[in-house]
Parts: structure tokens; C-alpha cells; sequence
């Protein structure tokens, strides 16, 4: 993969954030330059494994999901924070249906959890960060999901994170953007 070199960074307390990297060419190895370097498949595969990939999830079409999931590279595990529905038509359940049916075909790691468990709220409470909590729940919202999942990937121990929206319709480029943040 032959990528653009970021030129700028901002630091967030411990965090590095990197200004907007380019993909200049998928594949492409042994090309140098001033403001461009390749990466090998293989160290983009060393990155991959340390990596998790959180997936934000809330009433996304189920065969979406399942296509997402099956884009990511085997080695990676996957987070997946839903705030699906659990009226009437338990779409969280459904989800967990999908997830489950991959994982046991598959044996890829899928950690799943929806955002409103009470397990969240108690743990949020002890670490006395009430800012998530609305009451008795997390917040709704995208970003709260992205934190926990977050969370969970630390707890996992992983050294890379990424995220990938449920509703991508086109599975390749999932597998792509795990790269390309493989190589950032």
C-alpha cells in the first residue's frame, strides 16, 4: 500500500491524533519519497492483529451487518455497542442471532453488547462517570457506543483501534478501511 505521509499531529494528553493520511495506491510496495512511503502486506497483517474494530450499531439492516462483519480480517476481533430497538420487535436480538451464527461458523472473536445493559450503567457508576449516564441508562448516541466500545477493547488489551459504520453496503471497502488503518 503506498500511502501519503501525514505532515501534522495534535496531542491529546497520552493520544497522538494524525492529520488526514492518503491512500495513494492499494498495492504498491517498495515505492519511496519524500511525502509518500509503502507498506507491506505483511506489517499491514502485524498491525491488523493487534487491532479491534468497533462497529456502532443501532436498527441497521441485518444483512448489512453480516457483511460488515464478514470484511473485516480474521484476526481482528470485532466490538459490536448496539442501541438497536427491544420493543416489540427485538431487533437487538436479532442481531445477536446474526452475530452468533457468524461466530459459530467462523471462530472469528465478536464481542457484542447493547448499549442500555445495566452491567454499563453499574460500572459507569463506580468509576463515578456520570457524564454517560442519562438516569438509569447510557445516553443514546453514537459517540456514547463508540466510548464503550472503546472501553472494551482496552479491557481486551489491543493496541489499535478503528470504526466501521453497520451500514456499509459495500463489504470490500470495509476490508480496506481496516488497512488503510492498519497503515495510519
Amino acid at each position: 500500500m503506498l500511502v501519503e505521509i501525514p505532515k501534522r499531529a495534535e496531542v491529546v494528553g497520552t493520544l497522538k491524533i494524525w492529520d488526514i493520511q492518503r491512500i495513494i495506491k492499494l498495492d504498491a510496495e517498495d515505492v519511496e519519497g519524500i511525502a509518500i512511503k509503502s507498506v507491506r502486506e505483511s506489517q499491514i497483517k502485524e498491525i491488523v492483529e493487534k487491532m479491534a474494530i468497533i462497529i456502532p450499531v443501532k436498527n441497521e439492516r441485518l444483512h448489512l451487518l453480516e457483511g460488515v462483519l464478514k470484511a473485516i480480517p480474521y484476526k481482528c476481533p470485532v466490538i459490536v455497542v448496539s442501541n438497536s430497538s427491544r420493543d416489540s420487535q427485538d431487533i437487538f436480538k436479532m442481531e445477536v442471532d446474526v452475530i452468533s451464527h457468524f461466530h459459530n461458523l467462523t471462530g472469528h472473536p465478536v464481542y457484542v453488547i447493547h448499549q442500555k445493559d445495566p452491567s454499563l450503567v453499574a460500572a459507569f457508576r463506580e468509576v463515578e462517570y456520570h457524564h454517560i449516564l442519562d438516569g438509569n441508562s447510557v445516553r443514546d448516541g453514537k459517540a456514547e457506543g463508540m466510548l464503550i466500545g472503546t472501553l472494551i477493547a482496552k479491557a481486551l488489551g489491543v493496541s489499535y483501534i478503528g470504526f466501521i459504520d453497520a451500514d456499509n453496503y459495500i463489504p470490500g471497502a470495509v476490508n480496506e478501511y481496516v488497512k488503510d488503518y492498519a497503515v495510519c
